[in-house]
């Protein structure tokens, strides 16, 4: 496996799943509080990057939006 397209990988999916979960929990603080929120918008981004943590150079792109966001619902 080329090395440098490993690393290219790992930082796009971890950029992906830390946005996604940053406007998933976004909406999701829309949806409850009836206000955007910036903590729990943060709070959001922080967990998607938790989630992709161990698996962000094993997943596809795509996985990793899924995965910031169902990290962002826990």
């Amino acid at each position: 496996v080329n090395l440098v397209l490993t690393r290219v990988i790992s930082i796009l999916n971890t950029s992906l799943s830390a946005a996604s979960a940053g406007c998933a929990s976004l909406f999701q603080a829309r949806l409850v509080l009836k206000e955007y929120n910036l903590p729990v918008t943060l709070n959001g981004i922080l967990t998607g990057l938790v989630s992709i943590t161990a698996s962000c150079a094993f997943v596809p792109p795509w996985a990793s939006v899924v995965i910031g966001i169902v990290g962002s619902a826990v």
